[in-house]
């Protein structure tokens, strides 16, 4: 096929060796990392390494490869416009429960302490989520499809980030929920504003119990809750979908768009 453009959404399966026969057929290759990285070999071949987590790319900098920050973003055709406070789900978590976010359960024990609602999906360990006094709360695994018709029907949606992301926020939560039209309640990063505005679009916690408050406050105050999901919402469409995400990355790469 002889592409002009290879563009490899998990370095983690593709180790040098393999990468410099796919550049013989390939114009231009590209990566897209924003999780634990591979060891740096899996990153030499490639013409340039776009990523969502400022970490990364200085780190791939420094390797004197090309690097851009791109932040992930919302694929619009799953956006919903109902009222947050009309919603049947009170608060909802959806994510991994592994090594690399230890935070989960605790903050899910705070959550649950203020808001009897709360609904948990992904995948976890039963025995776990039991020990945690969450178990009742836990709903199985969601994907695609069901874990956005999950979203557009929450009021709230809680998120937290992995170890990876550090100090900044980066995953992909924050705009699968605030585009479908939920409150979210996130951590307070340090890019976070550059993002959403905290406190106006987003709730920010600086801990387990902040989130919990912020939880209940919202449960409490409908006109609240959804003056905050819309003013998400209307944030992510303006500025964070997979189409304007697109142009950028085309502008990069030479596109229609350059």
């Amino acid at each position: 096929m002889k592409p002009d453009v290879l563009f490899i959404q998990d370095l983690n399966l593709i180790p040098r060796s393999f990468a410099i026969e796919l550049k013989k057929y390939a114009g231009t290759m590209v990566g897209e990392i924003a999780s634990p990285p591979p060891p740096k070999s899996y990153f030499l071949e490639y013409d340039l390494i776009v990523s969502a987590l400022p970490s990364i790319v200085s780190q791939v900098r420094s390797w004197g490869i090309k690097s851009v920050y791109i932040p992930l973003a919302f694929d619009e055709r799953w956006a919903s416009f109902r009222s947050a406070s009309s919603r049947k789900i009170d608060a909802i978590f959806i994510g991994s429960f592994s090594r690399h976010q230890p935070q989960t359960i605790p903050l899910l024990q705070s959550i649950a302490s203020v808001a009897p609602g709360l609904q948990i999906f992904g995948p976890a360990n039963l025995k776990d989520l039991a020990r945690a006094g969450l178990r009742s709360f836990y709903h199985g695994e969601a994907w695609g499809k069901d874990m956005f018709n999950l979203l557009a029907n929450s009021k709230i949606v809680v998120n937290r980030h992995g170890t990876i992301a550090g100090d900044f926020a980066v995953n992909m939560r924050m705009y699968e929920a605030t585009g479908s039209g939920a409150a979210l309640v996130t951590e307070n990063k340090s890019n976070l504003s550059e993002i959403f505005e905290p406190g106006r679009e987003v709730i920010a916690y600086n801990n387990y119990e902040e989130a919990a408050a912020s939880v209940l406050e919202l449960l409490q105050d409908e006109s609240r809750l959804s003056e905050v999901a819309r003013n998400g919402q209307s944030r992510t469409l303006r500025e964070h979908t997979y189409t304007m995400r697109a142009s950028v990355l085309s502008s990069l790469l030479g596109g229609p768009d350059a």
